[in-house]
């Protein structure tokens, strides 16, 4: 019984570290990679200028899921009207 519940647990044991993150956190961009944003959906069409503003500057008081994943706004670049200008 002991011996059968050492293997289990050495079997646990391997099976976790086969398994367990390598410890690497993903780089995370600097604030100028983030870019300026253009929403520009209607604007034209209202005769209103696009709204412009730093990507940078949102991300430093909200996260990333507020957006991309509560409101509904595309992760992938060129999915919505929506462009990034060239900095």
């Amino acid at each position: 019984m002991k011996k059968a519940l050492l293997i289990t647990g050495i079997l646990v044991f391997i099976i976790g570290i086969a398994f367990a993150e390598t410890g690497v956190k993903k780089r995370r961009p600097l604030p100028y990679e983030f870019g300026r944003v253009v929403i520009n959906n209607y604007s034209e069409a209202s005769h209103l200028s696009p709204v412009v503003f730093d990507h940078w500057l949102h991300r430093a008081k909200f996260t990333c899921s507020l957006c991309h994943v509560d409101i509904g706004f595309a992760m992938m670049t060129e999915l919505t009207d929506i462009r990034q200008l060239a900095t």
